[in-house]
């Protein structure tokens, strides 16, 4: 576990780093840098890890598979081309792991760059929120959630053409993808406070129905094979929903009425209510990822809110502390996604 604490704090440093270097512009390049320096340590314990992660073994396998020519596999057109591409080349499994992570972390830190009036506080949250263990096993997911975070800039400057290719390119990636097209839309409505909680309260309530129509869907699509498989019935994620709603909760309170601030609460809002399906519709938890990650950024936006300086040091002197018991609790002791122990690539050289 300490490799995580280590990349993590790493991350952070380079993060806190870069942010005090002074230029005379910014630039996409100097916007690629700070996003780049400030992923690798994550980046580097994502590539040599071997067999970390509940599907390691399924993405090993199937570049193998790939790279042997084989047409023996299900997967999305641009992650096939990724896997083509490096065998083509000559390079061995251990590159998809290193294409992937840099996809994945290298987004994820340009929005943060672009997004978060906290850069330092959201590169904790990238681990400690989960969401960087969640790549290790939904890897091909959480890369087009990446691109997916970072195609918000789009939605700000409301140019629909080129977010829409974006999306088009995630969903490349992972076909649920496509769903975020309403984000979009969504964005800049203003959601009156009292309608959520009796809209959320009604999504409970009505929340059988809704997961029989919403399985029915999913039979006939793409992913129904996941249908009566192991993700058919996951757990029902009482700790993900009471933290999703206490999120909401927090940037209710701390609510801003900017663009920017809608697009992420909404998101949040969106979150929860999947939250509320989880257990009852087959893969919601994946679609809830897409809405989810945002909250990297949602909670710096929301803790900027505070005018009080004392008030808001010591608040997200407690946030850090309850998202670092969560990621002990997550990582440490229920050993999500199975990424311990550690191990890595050099242990399994012949």
């Amino acid at each position: 576990m300490w490799v995580y604490i280590t990349g993590c704090l790493a991350s952070v440093v380079m993060m806190w780093f870069t942010s005090k270097v002074k230029y005379k512009r910014e630039s996409a390049w100097h916007s690629f840098l700070v996003a780049f320096f400030s992923a690798l340590p994550l980046i580097y314990i994502a590539t040599i890890r071997y067999n970390v992660g509940k599907d390691y073994m399924n993405y090993k396998n199937l570049f193998i598979r790939i790279a042997d020519g084989s047409n023996r596999y299900s997967v999305e057109p641009l992650y096939l081309w990724l896997n083509k591409g490096l065998a083509a080349v000559g390079f061995d499994y251990v590159s998809v792991f290193f294409a992937t992570s840099f996809i994945f972390l290298l987004f994820i830190f340009l929005a943060i760059y672009n997004d978060s009036p906290n850069r330092i506080l959201s590169a904790f949250l990238v681990v400690c929120t989960g969401f960087y263990f969640t790549f290790m096993n939904g890897t091909r997911q959480m890369m087009a959630c990446a691109i997916l975070l970072w195609s918000l800039k789009y939605v700000k400057e409301k140019k629909f053409v080129p977010y829409l290719i974006t999306v088009v390119i995630a969903a490349g990636f992972h076909y649920t993808s496509l769903i975020f097209i309403v984000a979009y839309f969504i964005g800049n409505w203003t959601i009156n406070r009292k309608w959520l909680i009796a809209l959320t309260g009604m999504a409970f309530l009505l929340s059988t129905p809704l997961a029989n129509l919403l399985n029915r869907i999913i039979s006939s699509s793409y992913y129904s094979g996941y249908v009566g498989g192991q993700f058919d019935v996951e757990a029902k994620g009482y700790v993900t929903l009471l933290i999703t709603a206490a999120i909401m909760a927090f940037a209710t309170v701390f609510y801003e009425d900017s663009a920017e601030y809608k697009l992420y609460y909404n998101l949040q809002a969106v979150a929860l209510v999947l939250a509320g399906l989880n257990g009852k519709v087959v893969l919601v938890n994946r679609i809830r990822w897409i809405f989810g990650l945002p909250v990297i950024i949602l909670v710096p936006l929301a803790i900027s809110n505070i005018k009080n300086e004392k008030a808001r040091t010591i608040i997200t002197a407690g946030i850090v502390i309850l998202y670092a018991i969560y990621f002990y609790y997550t990582i440490g002791i229920n050993n999500s996604n199975n990424v311990l122990p550690y191990d890595t690539i050099f242990n399994h050289i012949n």
